[in-house]
């Protein structure tokens, strides 16, 4: 039975979202604060390397020119050229050991080696996949090719290896604390291991370390074969301010309690009028 009868395709679940890009623009760009005015406020490769949310666009003087605003801030008009279109990602983490083809030379990214990273973000240059990843709760970003990003998988269901004697326990994932060494073979749960990395997270009598050692651990769920990432970057965004919206609600929903904890109501008239104006608080529950 044909099931889409009416032919939908990905195009038509699709929804305007702000976008993103890493900016790098080249040259003497201008930053304007007005297309009206053309006042400059600063040069654009004072934003290099950093990430800008376009919040409008508008076609002037034949240019297609973007407001863009950084970490929530409005900063102004650029022609973006260069700049890299980003497509946000869930939540992705995992790690790299060695970078197998360097991309310009990236500081940020000598930080992040051997330790888990998230990958925020995915753009494309000639075609190939490059992810921005930082460190869990960071702004600072570096740029690593896709392959050379190993993914965080957690076992599908309970999940016991044996590990043998004299495997060597750390409290870290860069492997640079150890803890002990075992003194027999021993059986451990996995939390955490990577496809085609020899690192694995487990759990011990109660207490998480990290070992090396060589496993055949797959993933025991499909994978989405032919992914659109525009979809993938508005469905994140969505999960992002809803998140937000639901933060905001609770916010407000003890503000309102407050009010009403602090407000003597002496009679049935101003018990209508402050379910009127402030609303019921508890039918949000």
């Amino acid at each position: 039975m044909e099931n889409n009868f009416l032919k939908l395709n990905e195009r038509d679940l699709l929804l305007k979202v702000p976008k993103k890009y890493y900016f790098e623009e080249q040259g003497n760009k201008f930053i304007y604060n007005s297309l009206a005015n053309n006042k400059v406020i600063a040069l654009a490769n004072s934003l290099n390397d950093s990430i800008v949310e376009v919040k409008k666009q508008k076609l002037f003087n034949k240019k297609n020119m973007s407001f863009i605003s950084r970490n929530g801030e409005d900063i102004g008009w650029v022609h973006l050229k260069n700049s890299k279109k980003l497509f946000r990602l869930p939540n992705v983490q995992g790690k790299f050991n060695n970078i197998s083809k360097p991309i310009d030379t990236d500081e940020n990214l000598k930080n992040l080696v051997n330790g888990i990273i998230k990958a925020s973000y995915i753009f494309f240059e000639e075609n190939e996949p490059i992810l921005l990843v930082n460190k869990i709760g960071s702004n600072m970003y570096g740029k690593l090719h896709a392959n050379d990003f190993y993914r965080a998988q957690m076992p599908g269901t309970n999940l016991n290896i044996s590990i043998d004697r004299n495997t060597m326990l750390y409290k870290d994932s860069q492997f640079s604390r150890s803890v002990k060494q075992l003194e027999k073979n021993t059986v451990c749960k996995v939390i955490l291991y990577f496809e085609n990395l020899n690192e694995l997270r487990i759990q011990l009598n109660g207490k998480l370390y990290w070992i090396k050692k060589n496993h055949r651990i797959t993933k025991s769920h499909s994978e989405i074969e032919d992914i659109n990432y525009e979809l993938v970057d508005m469905l994140v965004y969505l999960k992002e301010l809803n998140k937000k919206n639901n933060i905001l609600i609770h916010n407000q929903n003890n503000k309102l309690k407050n009010i009403e904890s602090n407000i003597e109501i002496s009679n049935d008239l101003q018990k209508f009028y402050l379910k009127k104006y402030v609303g019921d608080i508890y039918e949000s529950e």
